[in-house]
């Protein structure tokens, strides 16, 4: 800011001397005015600046609070979603597996000769066990069990009162229930922890 040694410049003068002619002083007589002047607005400028980044910083952390507030509530709200909803999914998820398994069996998978065959692994082989099967059940069964029914093992009786793809087993041992819709509810007994759906 500071100008050539020698020359002049042109200053107002005080606030009550507004309106008078300017006045003509000398550079050499007015530098430690402007030393001062450039000192001062050296200063202010210093000042706003720091006031100003002191202010963003504040806002800045403000910002960030409202962030993390924001997170905290999605977060607690994604908790409540889930306790609140996982039942209902879940009871979904297997309406969509019992679907998928009625379709594969509408299509000809054999569920109900595999039940019979893990069912029968299980018991003694001269355990004499009636299974009670969907009518459209039986020629499949039939089929895949042809020695056991011949030998007397296993009686076949139709009953359209059960689903197809399941079975009803008798013997001595007791009664084994190996329909869809009793897996179905042991699954969402096992999922939920409990016999009843929401």
């Amino acid at each position: 800011m500071g100008r050539a040694k020698g020359t002049t410049r042109l200053l107002a003068g005080e606030p009550q001397d507004l309106g008078r002619p300017f006045v003509c002083r000398d550079d050499e007589s007015d530098r430690g005015a402007d030393d001062a002047l450039d000192a001062a607005i050296a200063r202010g400028y210093q000042e706003g600046l720091t006031r100003a980044q002191a202010e963003l910083a504040a806002e800045v952390e403000a910002f960030r609070e409202e962030v993390r507030a924001s997170l905290q509530r999605i977060s607690e709200y994604e908790k409540t979603f889930a306790v609140q909803h996982e039942a209902r999914i879940l009871e979904l998820t297997l309406a969509v597996a019992s679907r998928i398994v009625r379709e594969r069996i509408d299509a000809g998978d054999e569920l109900a000769a595999r039940a019979l065959q893990e069912a029968l692994q299980a018991l003694p082989d001269s355990t004499r066990v009636k299974v009670r099967l969907h009518a459209d059940d039986v020629a499949p069964v039939l089929d895949r069990h042809r020695a056991d029914v011949d030998a007397g093992r296993i009686e076949i009786v139709a009953d359209d009162s059960l689903s197809r793809g399941g079975a009803i087993l008798e013997s001595d041992f007791g009664r084994v229930d190996a329909t869809v819709e009793t897996a179905e509810r042991h699954a969402l007994k096992a999922v939920l922890g409990s016999g009843e759906t929401r």
